[in-house]
């Protein structure tokens, strides 16, 4: 039996409770859905974000100077150099073993010798010995060549360093270096070597001209203490004179 409204008369408060609970359930169950779903973005926000960590930068830093520090070691750093340059500069192992090992890599065991032939019939000698000297020429050539690429990688070695591996405080200290123009400049090797004294001396890596200083002051210290024995020397004798 229905009523005006088209519900059954017997039923009607408990069908209309029911269908008011199941929009509420069905409400409900879409807020836990955004909530839910608000937890799983923002987990696959955060890893995504870990994942994608940053990188240390591979530069030079003076020891302890200012709010830079170094984020890796020394030797990383020159590794990192030395695999640059034997991948992208044209025959560049001689130059990346000469940065490894800090010393330029010696060729000359690599300098070729011009063979003599010693042929009894003197016409098979002359052809022979024709021969010997083209293949010398030819050796000898690229001896010179892997001698002048040598040079020019180092050069290059060193503008790379100096310029993109360096930071510009450990720039300054380098070129304060009173041997910077005579002996630094130019040479890959000794930046190097400069490069590792002030990353690990922190005297030097503030006070370019640390070694110095100290002697002098040495020095005066050691005339005052003099100066004041022979005053207390002096005043002695007068002293027992009176």
């Amino acid at each position: 039996m229905l009523n005006k409204q088209n519900y059954p008369v017997n039923m009607g408060r408990d069908y209309v409770r029911g269908g008011r609970g199941r929009e509420r359930r069905g409400y409900r169950g879409g807020r836990g859905n955004g909530r839910f779903s608000g937890r799983f973005q923002g987990k696959r926000s955060w890893n995504s974000t870990s994942s994608s960590t940053k990188q240390p930068e591979m530069k030079f830093y003076p020891h302890g100077i200012g709010r830079d520090r170094q984020a890796v070691s020394y030797d990383t750093v020159k590794d990192h150099i030395v695999q640059y340059v034997q991948k992208t500069y044209r025959n560049g192992q001689d130059a990346a073993v000469s940065i490894r090992n800090l010393v330029v890599m010696d060729l000359t065991p690599h300098e070729p010798t011009r063979g003599i032939s010693r042929d009894v019939n003197a016409t098979a000698n002359l052809k022979a010995q024709a021969g010997k000297d083209i293949l010398y020429q030819a050796k000898l050539e690229r001896y010179l060549e892997r001698k002048d690429t040598l040079e020019q990688n180092l050069t290059k070695a060193y503008a790379l360093i100096f310029s993109t591996y360096c930071n510009k405080t450990m720039q300054n200290r380098v070129e304060e270096d009173p041997e910077f123009e005579t002996t630094i400049r130019a040479d890959p090797i000794e930046l190097l070597n400069k490069i590792k004294v002030l990353m690990h001396d922190p005297i030097r890596a503030k006070y370019p001209f640390a070694s110095l200083t100290k002697r002098s002051a040495g020095c005066s210290i050691s005339s005052k203490v003099r100066t004041k024995d022979s005053w207390i020397t002096s005043k002695d004798s007068k002293s027992h004179v009176i």
